[in-house]
């Protein structure tokens, strides 16, 4: 008896201590407010870049490889293998065009809001004199 309320005292104590983090949300999603979202704009700007970035370097890597993949079944003459690789590439081909395109866009929004982000700092933002 005493033992399960020991135990059941440390687990509702433990439950207790730890609301606050989840009340915020998870630990590495900062904790910022509602306030800070204007402020953190240019900050996703950056981070959706960077996303894309990668994705779009991903993508060229593993098109190289089904590329190498597919000059390999075409020296062996295995035209199935010869045909799965080109509808493979054929696949990654679209996906690296729409990335081209999304991190096209991304740069035109970033420079698009460069202004307005401007504007704003300089009527809020802190100014040292």
């Amino acid at each position: 008896m005493k033992k399960t309320f020991l135990l059941s005292a440390a687990a509702l104590l433990s439950t207790l201590l730890a609301a606050p983090a989840f009340a915020y949300g998870s630990a590495g999603a900062g904790w910022e407010t509602r306030s800070d979202r204007q402020w953190s704009r240019s900050h996703d700007h950056f981070e959706r870049i960077q996303y894309l970035r990668a994705k779009l370097h991903q993508e060229m890597a593993e098109r190289r490889r089904v590329e190498w993949a597919h000059d390999q079944a075409r020296l062996r003459r295995d035209w199935p293998a010869v045909r799965f690789e080109r509808v493979r590439l054929d696949r990654l081909n679209r996906q690296i065009e729409q990335y081209r395109y999304e991190l096209h866009r991304a740069y035109e929004h970033a420079r698009r809001d460069r202004y307005d982000r401007d504007a704003w700092r300089d009527d809020y933002g802190y100014r040292y004199n």
